[in-house]
């Protein structure tokens, strides 16, 4: 192994690149893991040790006016810096609308070691206020944090080490939207935390978004469509409760459900075929949770099943893949909820194994 070990950020020789050495898998083979997460056998003669690696190449690697100033000083700034709230500039409207937590290295040559701050970006038109409870194991649910947030802005919580992150992988979010004038009223949203260990020490995770200039680990809590959901379920309690003013529902509701949301799955004047996919869905959804991926694809499932009533169709046909079923037995648990419906597998010929066709209206 010579001249190095395993921990060392090192730079190819015969190629742009480099990464940290994870481990050894000969005398003279190193297995080095790229920003991406992948580890690649690499010769011991084709590395070499980064010049951030020792003191005068982080030297040189750190900014000017960084050299020389009291590490102690620095700290405090730092510190009286970091904990503010501010508005997300424009780019993030280039991000999905939803809530997020974002872990921010205070490094940013070192992402996988040292302090982290955690903030809590609002990236939707609504204020919200919002709670954080983390599970522990002997004393259960312990807030966090809690607090406002005005739209499209960004809070610091905290800033924690990184033998506090196992604490971070699990808990429940509570988040209540709110407006000073609006025409209905949305319920709150409880999301759950799920953060798997192993992201919080992989570099290829931490990556620049349009929340921040630094490499972040973003986490999605709350996406627009979960917020959907919710003001939905609060106008059909509305209707329940309101017989006398069921236009007055029936015109919130066609509020939320464009024709044009459902347009783009419209087969013909009374069928639409909705790909639940989550590809389809969401373009970043490599960083999420399974559980994360789940929920967005039954609230999207549910949203288009009820423009479908809504608009009077005949026919909704989901396709939801095979894989292990999990999919597919949610979405019949949805389903089983609704009256004046009735469903089964699609046509294999045309969708194989992976498609349940929903007729609406009494069979």
């Amino acid at each position: 192994m010579g001249k190095f070990k395993v921990g060392d950020r090192v730079k190819f020789l015969s190629s742009t690149g480099g990464g940290i050495i994870r481990s050894f898998s000969a005398t003279n083979v190193a297995n080095v893991e790229m920003e991406d997460g992948f580890e690649v056998p690499t010769l011991v003669n084709d590395l070499v040790l980064d010049a951030c690696e020792d003191k005068a190449g982080a030297f040189f690697c750190s900014k000017p006016q960084e050299r020389g100033k009291d590490e102690t000083e620095q700290k405090e700034n730092t510190t009286e810096e970091s904990f503010h709230a501010s508005y997300l500039g424009h780019k993030a409207k280039e991000m999905a609308a939803g809530v997020y937590l974002c872990f921010v290295p205070h490094d940013q040559r070192w992402l996988v070691y040292g302090d982290m701050d955690v903030w809590m970006v609002n990236n939707t038109d609504h204020r919200c206020i919002y709670s954080i409870l983390l599970l522990e194991e002997r004393n259960g649910f312990v807030s966090e944090d809690y607090g406002t947030l005005e739209a499209r802005q960004k809070q610091t919580i905290c800033t924690i080490t990184r033998d506090e992150c196992d604490k971070w992988t699990k808990g429940v979010v509570q988040i209540l939207f709110h407006d000073d004038m609006s025409d209905c009223v949305m319920m709150p949203v409880n999301c759950r935390l799920k953060i798997r260990t192993d992201k919080f020490y992989k570099e290829g995770c931490f990556v620049p978004t349009a929340f921040f200039q630094e490499k972040v680990l973003t986490i999605p809590v709350c996406d627009e469509q979960e917020m959907n959901v919710f003001l939905r379920a609060t106008t059909s309690e509305a209707k329940d409760k309101d017989e006398e003013e069921p236009k007055q529902v029936l015109k919130v509701a066609r509020k939320n459900y464009t024709n044009t949301f459902l347009d783009a799955y419209m087969t013909d004047s009374s069928c639409a075929e909705v790909d639940l996919h989550i590809g389809e869905l969401v373009e970043d959804y490599y960083l999420l949770e399974p559980e994360q991926m789940l929920r967005i694809q039954l609230n999207h499932a549910e949203r288009c099943l009820n423009e479908a009533i809504i608009q009077g169709l005949k026919k909704v046909i989901f396709i939801h893949g095979i894989g292990q079923g999990v999919l597919k037995n949610e979405l019949k648990k949805m389903l089983d909820k609704y009256d004046n419906l009735h469903y089964f597998d699609a046509s294999i010929m045309k969708y194989g194994a992976g498609a349940t066709e929903v007729y609406l209206g009494k069979g």
